[in-house]
C-alpha cells in the first residue's frame, strides 16, 4: 500500500474485514478500505466498480473471476502468490489484460541479466524506511526461536486474524 500510495501516487483500495484489519490498512496508506467478501459490491459503492491494477498478497484462485470482472481493460493483475488450480487468464483476452507473476528469488535463481537490481531495489527499501517515508508493517515480534513460538506463530497466521508481519527473533 505504501508504495503505491507514496512513490506510485496510486489511489489505494485495500480490502479488510474486520474493524482493526481496515484501521490498519488506513494507517499503512490506504484511501478506501472495502471487504474482500463483498469487494465487486463494495468497490461499486464507492464509485470504482473496475480498477487499473490489482496486486494479490493472499490467495489468486479465491478471488480469480472477481479479479477478472473488476479489472480494467488494458488493466495489469499482480500476484505474488502460487496458484493452487489453473487460472483462467481467458478472462482477461478480451480485455487485454497484463498477469504478471512476481518472485523476489527470480534474479538469483536464474542469474539474470538485471540480477543487481534485487540489490538496488533492497537499498532503496532501506533508505525509504530509514528516512521515515516508509513504515514498518512488523506488528509482533516473539523472541526465542523455540518450538512453543514457532508453534504460536503458526497459530497466529493460520488464525487468519493476524495485522502485519510476525517475527520469531533468535
Amino acid at each position: 500500500m505504501q508504495l503505491a500510495k507514496k512513490i506510485a501516487g496510486l489511489t489505494v483500495i485495500a480490502p479488510a474485514s474486520r474493524p482493526e484489519s481496515e484501521k490498519w490498512c488506513r494507517e499503512m496508506g490506504a484511501d478506501f478500505v472495502v471487504n474482500h467478501r463483498n469487494l465487486k459490491e463494495d468497490l461499486g459503492k464507492m464509485g470504482h466498480s473496475q480498477v487499473n491494477y490489482i496486486l494479490d498478497f493472499v490467495h489468486i484462485n479465491a478471488y480469480w473471476e472477481t479479479v477478472a470482472d473488476i479489472i480494467k481493460p488494458q488493466g495489469h493483475i499482480v500476484s505474488i502468490t502460487g496458484s493452487s488450480d489453473p487460472l483462467n487468464l481467458s478472462l482477461l483476452k478480451v480485455k487485454s489484460v497484463t498477469f504478471s507473476w512476481e518472485l523476489m528469488y527470480t534474479r538469483s535463481m536464474f542469474t539474470t541479466d538485471d540480477i543487481d537490481r534485487q540489490h538496488e531495489i533492497l537499498n532503496d527499501i532501506a533508505r525509504l524506511m530509514d528516512d521515515g517515508t516508509l513504515k514498518t508493517t512488523l506488528t509482533t515480534t516473539l523472541t526465542g526461536f523455540t518450538v512453543e513460538d514457532m508453534k504460536k506463530a503458526h497459530e497466529m497466521q493460520e488464525s487468519g486474524k493476524t495485522i502485519g508481519k510476525t517475527v520469531v527473533l533468535f
